[in-house]
């Protein structure tokens, strides 16, 4: 992915363009999406075409790219500002809300306590990584993190979600674990990565 960005932010992205501008068409893509989704999941247990989660896959892949040309091309234009910061760290928190909920309605999770858990580990998670950066002054990821590793695989959950004939029974399929002992759901599984 790293080479893709690179290759967008030498040759695609213009020199007039600011950054900021970049980090809200990222947000936008996810918009599109969380909104189509919400349109066929209103209590996020309803079962939606498949073309409703490729769509959201490939805008989920949109907004991470976005997300993170937006750095290079402030870097690159000498732009790195305290707003800009804001910018990204806030379209990043909008985006958490909306992915929660729309991998919810995905997994048929309903309006109930899974989804209310996993909105908050994704927040938490959020909040003390941008609290980190605060007072560290530099913003430190491990080597496989959610920003990067977690956004693609979630995009490839959405995207395989797209090509099977009735994901809703693939993901609620209970799977034995035999490293773990217990029976879980494919998708208790898939949000745990």
């Amino acid at each position: 992915m790293r080479l893709l960005q690179s290759w967008f932010a030498r040759y695609l992205s213009a020199e007039d363009v600011h950054p900021n501008v970049l980090t809200v068409c990222g947000l936008f893509c996810n918009i599109v999406s969380h909104l189509t989704v919400l349109w066929y999941c209103p209590s996020l247990t309803e079962s939606s075409p498949g073309w409703v989660w490729a769509l959201t896959g490939v805008m989920v892949l949109a907004y991470q790219l976005f997300d993170n040309l937006d750095g290079k091309q402030a870097r690159r234009l000498g732009l790195s500002s305290a707003l800009g910061l804001v910018v990204d760290h806030g379209c990043d928190g909008i985006n958490i809300v909306m992915s929660t909920f729309s991998a919810a309605a995905l997994f048929q999770f309903g309006a109930g306590l899974r989804t209310l858990t996993v909105l908050f580990m994704a927040s938490t998670q959020f909040f003390f990584a941008a609290w980190d950066e605060y007072y560290r002054g530099e913003f430190i990821l491990p080597y496989i993190n959610g920003p990067n590793e977690g956004v693609l695989i979630l995009a490839s959950i959405y995207l395989m979600s797209s090509q099977l004939d009735d994901h809703t029974t693939f993901w609620h399929v209970q799977e034995t674990l035999p490293f773990i002992g217990g029976r879980f759901e494919r998708r208790d599984v898939a949000l745990a990565l």
